[in-house]
């Protein structure tokens, strides 16, 4: 499940990358990982050095979650998603606040439901990790009428 934006998003900033005008991600871009429950974590993605940096590294996870809202008929990245991680039989694994459009999680291969709220929206996933196959989900919240335009 991939957004437009987010496709739109990766071949710009490889093409901007390759035409020398990105610096390409370094690890000093990163956020610090965190653990909580014995799952390390890393969330951000704000600002571009940050949001290229970590999508570099999201490739060594095996979970990426990218969290977007409709916004002027148009898909924006957003942060502050409130994120709850149970596994297949429901126990609760991990609880935060997203701090950026994205979160990285160190899991094992197993089943996994995800619920992200974002404005009061809860949206849900059921994520099945297999060993070596990294898995990316994008969760996208329906638009919700706002006084402001979207900034991007």
């Amino acid at each position: 499940m991939t957004s437009l934006l987010s496709r739109r998003f990766m071949w710009g900033v490889v093409l901007l990358a390759g035409c020398g005008v990105l610096p390409l991600a370094n690890a000093s871009d990163l956020p610090t990982v965190q653990q909580q429950g014995g799952i390390e974590y890393l969330s951000g993605g704000i600002g571009l050095e940050e949001s290229t940096a970590i999508d570099a590294e999201s490739r060594k996870w095996p979970l990426t979650l990218l969290f977007s809202a409709k916004r002027w008929q148009r898909s924006v990245y957003t942060a502050d998603a409130k994120v709850s991680l149970r596994d297949g039989h429901g126990k609760l694994l991990l609880q935060m606040q997203a701090d950026g459009p994205f979160l990285l999680l160190r899991l094992v291969p197993g089943i996994y439901v995800v619920e992200a709220t974002l404005n009061g929206t809860v949206l849900q996933q059921r994520i099945v990790l297999k060993k070596g196959e990294p898995a990316r989900v994008v969760f996208v919240w329906p638009e919700v009428p706002t006084d402001e335009p979207a900034q991007d």
